[in-house]
């Protein structure tokens, strides 16, 4: 069998067996999921996740590569409330694949890969509780399904505790996944990511000219053909 290339990238050189099996087990997944249509049928509570966890599609990095952002400062309260509002750990992870299959069958990069800046402003060691970690489990495992599509995360604003945790989180983690994952420096973190991203598509905290308040986020460019998109599904 001839298997993509990304499967073999997301396993250890020469491991063709393990990489056959992520693969076959992907196919599967993607035939039960039925997520070759899964834009035929978006998320009926996706404005509400949206608002309540903000996301967003910024733009194109100067390498080509999709740019977003995500803000889990607060996601604990957050997935609280996505709770409240009848969105289940199952539909969030529904949310998460259609909004990754919405920019690869539509092909938004030439690349195929994506840059993700997450944005840890007021997160505690508190943020992540058994309930919260139990929630976001079954989108982890939907994300799994699409190796190497992640070229970079930055993980911005982390706190101390963050910076602590990760300081032993990372002695474990393969090394492979860790030259992907950047916890910026506070001091140099827009000139890094300057580097990179151009400012028409950087966080105004960072240099950049957008601001991330979950409605200035939704009037980007590439979040108004998106929700437009969604709208006209839902119609359908």
């Amino acid at each position: 069998e001839d298997i993509p290339v990304r499967w073999l990238m997301a396993c250890d050189e020469g491991d063709t067996e393990t990489a056959l099996q992520r693969w076959r087990n992907s196919l599967e997944w993607r035939i039960s999921y039925k997520t070759d249509t899964i834009l035929e049928r978006p998320p009926k509570n996706y404005f509400l996740a949206k608002s309540l966890l903000p996301s967003a599609f910024l733009g194109i990095s100067k390498a080509g590569h999709l740019v977003t952002y995500d803000y889990i400062g607060k996601i604990k309260s957050s997935l609280r409330e996505m709770k409240d509002g009848g969105i289940s750990a199952q539909d969030f992870a529904y949310h998460c694949v259609f909004l990754n299959e919405y920019w690869i069958q539509n092909r938004i990069t030439k690349t195929g890969s994506l840059i993700k800046l997450v944005d840890l402003q007021g997160l505690n060691v508190f943020s992540f509780s058994k309930d919260v970690l139990k929630y976001i489990s079954p989108m982890n495992v939907t994300l799994q399904n699409y190796p190497e599509t992640l070229t970079k995360i930055y993980f911005l604003n982390a706190p101390q505790s963050f910076r602590f945790v990760w300081r032993i989180v990372e002695r474990i983690i393969p090394k492979k996944t860790l030259e992907k994952i950047v916890v910026t420096n506070p001091n140099n973190a827009a000139v890094e990511l300057q580097n990179v991203i151009d400012v028409s598509v950087l966080p105004r905290q960072f240099g950049g000219e957008i601001d991330t308040d979950v409605k200035s986020l939704s009037n980007l460019p590439m979040e108004k053909e998106l929700s437009a998109f969604v709208e006209k599904a839902m119609k359908a």
